[in-house]
């Protein structure tokens, strides 16, 4: 069940019904919107950015620019990724702006401090961007990835060096 306290009223939604906190059955409500989630457009932006043949630009609406989950574009941006933010607006209360992403020749970068909080989710989608970047990535202070539901820098390390990538680890970094 989905619940939304932005609202006057309190509702939870079971399907498509939705109930008010008196478990009353709420016929008014038709339509309810959120931010398009950041980690989702993360693939989709790299997708775009490392297709070098491509002359087709990704325009992206809705997108949540909530601060605390938009590192993963200031890296981009950081890499040369030629990124645009558009039409920016609160939705539901959250920030939220369009995206054109336009093919981009990437190149390597330092990833690690302050911003990793910011864009831990967005890590594998950034490695494979380092793979595809001229020079080398490097990605630091990366402790958590070893501890979420698989250990990710390992999963990385094994799939980028499938793809013939070279891949160094250590115990809270890799490097691309």
């Amino acid at each position: 069940a989905l619940r939304l306290r932005r609202f006057v009223a309190s509702f939870y939604f079971v399907g498509t019904l939705a109930f008010n906190s008196s478990n009353q059955l709420n016929t008014k409500v038709n339509c309810v919107r959120s931010a398009s989630f950041s980690s989702s457009a993360a693939f989709f932006v790299v997708a775009a950015l490392i297709n070098p043949h491509s002359k087709t630009r990704l325009e992206l609406k809705g997108v949540c620019l909530n601060p605390t989950r938009t590192g993963f574009l200031s890296v981009l941006q950081r890499m040369g990724g030629k990124i645009k933010i558009s039409n920016r607006r609160l939705l539901c209360g959250e920030p939220v702006g369009d995206l054109v992403v336009v093919p981009s020749k990437l190149k390597g970068v330092r990833v690690g401090g302050k911003i990793v909080p910011h864009l831990i989710d967005e890590v594998p989608i950034l490695a494979v961007a380092g793979a595809c970047a001229q020079g080398r990535s490097e990605f630091k202070d990366m402790a958590e990835l070893r501890v979420k539901e698989t250990d990710r820098i390992a999963t990385l390390e094994k799939n980028l060096r499938r793809l013939g990538i070279r891949f160094v680890s250590g115990k809270e970094s890799f490097k691309i």
